[in-house]
């Protein structure tokens, strides 16, 4: 089963980012990124829209699919 809370860890860290500055990013509280990745929280859905805004992939994709083995652009 895909875990959304890998899939936001992984595309996370792969940009480089901390905690804090992806939540600058998108405009929400560090620890609240924090429960996302511990799967302790699932994002609202306007946070997961913005989420899938910034890395660039469709909601479909963030939900379903094992982002680590998707084919890279």
């Amino acid at each position: 089963m895909i875990n959304i809370n890998e899939n936001i860890r992984y595309l996370r860290k792969k940009k480089g980012w901390t905690q804090d500055k992806f939540s600058k990013i998108i405009g929400i509280k560090r620890s609240l990124i924090g429960a996302y990745e511990e799967g302790r929280a699932y994002p609202r859905l306007n946070n997961l829209l913005k989420i899938t805004d910034v890395f660039g992939i469709s909601l479909d994709n963030i939900l379903t699919k094992d982002v680590k083995k998707m084919p890279e652009d």
